[in-house]
């Protein structure tokens, strides 16, 4: 009987390990091609609300008949998006108006044009709510929004919230692991636009940075875009930014060598926001594929190892 040599033992090894992280770095295709061309690639969301509608169908059966009611007019406020490493990025946002029993989602590479979603989130509560969207491509700009459900009916689409997913090894981050935007209600009379628009020309926003331990990230340097504004905190980690428009910002905190990223959307007919992030300072980051690859890697050396000594 021929013997196995332990050179030809550890090529097919290698061939292996490298097939693996071969696939394990595809990831984002696989879920692509399950996703992509399904129902959401090709079919109704396909090309995102920009997108017209047919003019005549020629199917001759009847459309499905949906009799559950449908959630009220409010969508939710898509208020939140955090890159939480290379593959995935956290959401945050509000209720929808009653009844809902499901919250839907919708994401894409371009504004309005949308090649993924999820049917269901499993998130439904009367208050605020985050979902972990997975799967995505490192150092990638994607744009999200969801709308609540009811059944087989649905309501509106929240607005439109964009984020950058991180490189697959990150250094001197300030992990966020909580965000809270919060509207400011006041009795006064709110600042609009000359068209009596609803919404003010302009807010006031409060951030305040703390550490997980509660203590305040002073002398952190903050800055919302677009606008360039930056403002360093103060000793209880509060920095004040004026005149910031309705609409979509990036809000960079950094401290010392650290530095944190995060989206908000304000909209509302209120004057100011209270924004307040909680972070961590991590000297590295590593996307769960780097980590797996380097678990296989570890134990593959550690069977190379014990056969070769067993030789």
């Amino acid at each position: 009987m021929r013997k196995f040599s332990h050179t030809k033992f550890i090529t097919l090894f290698a061939g292996f390990l490298i097939s693996l992280v071969i696939l394990s770095t595809n990831t984002s295709i696989i879920f692509a091609a399950n996703y992509g061309n399904g129902n959401y690639g090709a079919g109704i969301y396909g090309e995102g609300e920009n997108s017209p509608t047919p003019s005549n169908n020629t199917s001759t059966a009847s459309a499905p008949i949906c009799t559950d009611q449908a959630p009220g007019p409010k969508a939710p406020w898509l208020y939140g998006a955090i890159a939480e490493n290379a593959n995935s990025v956290l959401l945050y946002f509000t209720e929808a108006d009653t009844p809902v029993n499901k919250y839907l989602l919708e994401y894409g590479l371009a504004p309005y044009k949308y090649l993924w979603g999820a049917q269901d989130l499993g998130v439904n509560s009367r208050s605020q709510m985050t979902y972990l969207v997975k799967s995505l491509t490192p150092n990638t700009t994607y744009y999200f929004r969801v709308r609540g459900g009811n059944g087989c009916a649905v309501g509106t689409w929240s607005n439109e919230l964009s984020a950058k997913t991180k490189h697959i090894v990150t250094f001197n981050q300030l992990e966020v692991s909580q965000l809270e935007l919060e509207p400011v209600e006041s009795t006064e009379q709110t600042q609009t636009s000359g068209d009596d628009s609803s919404t003010p020309t302009n807010y006031i926003v409060t951030v305040k940075a703390i550490f997980n331990n509660n203590k305040p990230v002073a002398e952190a340097h903050v800055a919302i875009f677009p606008g360039n504004n930056e403002v360093a905190t103060n000793q209880d980690g509060i920095a004040v930014f004026k005149e910031i428009p309705p609409g979509e910002h990036k809000v960079l905190v950094t401290y010392r060598k650290f530095q944190s990223e995060q989206t908000i959307y304000l909209t509302g007919n209120v004057k100011d926001f209270n924004l307040t992030v909680t972070v961590q300072q991590k000297l590295i980051t590593l996307s769960p594929l780097v980590l797996g690859i380097g678990v296989i890697i570890i134990a593959s050396i550690l069977v190379i190892l014990l056969y070769v000594r067993k030789r």
